[in-house]
């Protein structure tokens, strides 16, 4: 087997570049999202929880590009860990994206 090295960057995630066995999850969710049952129309937020370079971001980005019935918001949290409030960084990135601005 051939030893390859990757970067530490999002990546597009397809099943070929599937190195965190996320593949299967990252299709599931749109297809919960985009359908009609109780639990999207009761929820309004879904966040992914993982180990720094479990490959959050590229899941988030695949969700982002394949959902018809949401937009995806990015809030990386390390951004603002000095914060006092993590919680209303949280909304006002939120509020920047509906302005169409970016957090």
């Amino acid at each position: 087997m051939k030893s390859q090295i990757y970067d530490n960057l999002p990546y597009d995630l397809t099943k070929e570049t599937d190195l965190f066995g996320t593949q299967f999850k990252a299709e599931t969710i749109p297809s919960i999202l985009d359908s009609n049952i109780e639990y999207s129309d009761s929820n309004n937020f879904i966040s992914l929880y993982g180990s720094w370079g479990s490959g959050k971001t590229s899941m988030m980005r695949y969700i982002g590009s394949n959902t018809k019935k949401y937009n995806t918001v990015f809030f990386e949290a390390w951004k603002y860990e000095n914060d006092s409030n993590l919680a209303l960084s949280l909304l006002e990135c939120n509020r920047q994206v509906v302005l169409n601005t970016f957090c």
